[in-house]
């Protein structure tokens, strides 16, 4: 009989924790994941701000060969 109570309980205690991850899992799952993705238009100027310099520097490169070759 001892054995039964105990296999009872036992079973009962593993529901409840069942239950408990259950309810942990939906809460869980209800929240919007955070993203790790950088604003777009700030990565955009970023590529566009290197590329603009990217571009002034050969443009000076260009006007010194130019002078120097005459």
């Amino acid at each position: 009989m001892a054995e039964e109570t105990t296999q009872e309980t036992a079973m009962a205690d593993s529901a409840a924790i069942a239950e408990d991850v259950s309810a942990e899992t939906s809460a869980v799952a209800e929240e919007e994941p955070q993203s790790d993705r950088p604003d777009p238009v700030l990565f955009a100027g970023y590529l566009f701000g290197g590329w603009l310099a990217l571009m002034i520097v050969f443009v000076v490169i260009a006007v010194i060969a130019m002078s120097v070759l005459g």
